[in-house]
């Protein structure tokens, strides 16, 4: 991968949620990339890095239920599981 970006990714299964992140981060100057589940946010992150992360981690019957996103980020490429 490049070298990491000062950019955010915005992971939420909400769009007025990704909006209202859209609306208060703006003024950073820096872009925001957004991902509507955790299945996009692993399809974005193999392809570049982020600075900064902000990962919706109640997304129940989605299969990316709690923090699993988040500990594969650690160990890509990883394997997908779904919640149980």
């Amino acid at each position: 991968m490049n070298d990491i970006s000062a950019d955010i990714l915005i992971v939420d299964d909400r769009p007025a949620n990704l909006d209202a992140l859209d609306v208060a981060l703006a003024g950073l100057g820096r872009e925001i990339v957004r991902a509507t589940s955790g299945q996009e946010a692993l399809e974005i992150l193999l392809r570049r890095e982020f600075a900064v992360i902000l990962l919706d981690v109640t997304k129940p019957g989605t299969g990316f239920a709690g923090l699993w996103p988040a500990r594969c980020l650690g160990t890509m490429p990883c394997e997908w599981r779904p919640a149980t």
